[in-house]
């Protein structure tokens, strides 16, 4: 019964969840997941770019919890109660696997790990990536760095892509891993973890039950709990010392 957004305009999930749901179901709800997944503020989130399945709901449906409702019934998910494991993938050996067999798959000339790109800069119909001393000629480019990386190495390429990238802030996080005995952890562990709202008051965010999602993870017999900390909120935190 509540009325659209306006057509065009981007709103914060903040402000979305907010006006749709009230201020009790941001604080106890979406801030604590938010903070889980981005560690950020959901004022400071663009709802568009985060969580755009509810603004479609709202366009299409007008109510949330109706259009909700209405897709369940259209693609029925079986087993939606409880934890869906499937839902999280890793690498067995961490996200390093990747790279590793990418370099070990590639021919030796194609890969040089641990070189710092100096710029980029175009050269006739190619491409110049400067890395220390020389430069590397290649038809295309794709820029998968951190932002604050991307923006340095468009300054001369594209100087107002490289501001707008440059404007993208990062929330440092820490993570704490706590290893248990399994027996000696009452709780029964049957779902991803948990997550911790602002208005508790703590300098936790959110824990994962990290041998629970991943095998082999922990020993059999042990739990492995990966706690996060910081963020956007809490920024400070990360400069105290282990």
């Amino acid at each position: 019964v509540l009325p659209r957004g306006g057509a065009g305009e981007d709103e914060s999930l903040g402000a979305f969840v907010r006006r749709r749901l009230g201020a009790e179901a941001l604080d106890r709800v979406a801030q604590p997941l938010v903070a889980g997944i981005y560690t950020a503020d959901p004022d400071d989130l663009s709802l568009a770019a985060t969580m755009p399945r509810f603004l479609e709901l709202e366009r299409r449906d007008r109510s949330v919890i109706l259009g909700l409702m209405r897709a369940l019934k259209r693609a029925p998910q079986p087993g939606t109660s409880g934890a869906r494991w499937s839902l999280f993938v890793t690498f067995a050996k961490g996200m390093g696997q990747l790279i590793e067999t990418l370099a070990a798959r590639l021919p030796d000339s194609a890969v040089q790990l641990g070189t710092r790109v100096a710029g980029l800069e175009r050269a006739g119909a190619t491409w110049r990536v400067g890395i220390g001393a020389g430069a590397i000629d290649a038809d295309a480019v794709i820029i998968t760095t951190e932002a604050h990386a991307a923006a340095r190495m468009l300054r001369y390429v594209d100087p107002q892509v490289a501001t707008l990238v440059g404007d993208i802030s990062y929330a440092s996080s820490a993570t704490v891993s706590f290893g248990y005995r399994r027996a000696d952890v009452p709780h029964p562990l049957d779902a991803f973890g948990f997550v911790v709202p602002r208005t508790e008051g703590r300098a936790l965010l959110a824990g994962t039950f990290s041998s629970v999602k991943y095998p082999g993870r922990a020993p059999e017999g042990h739990a492995l709990i990966r706690c996060f900390l910081g963020g956007a909120l809490d920024a400070a935190l990360v400069e105290h010392d282990d």
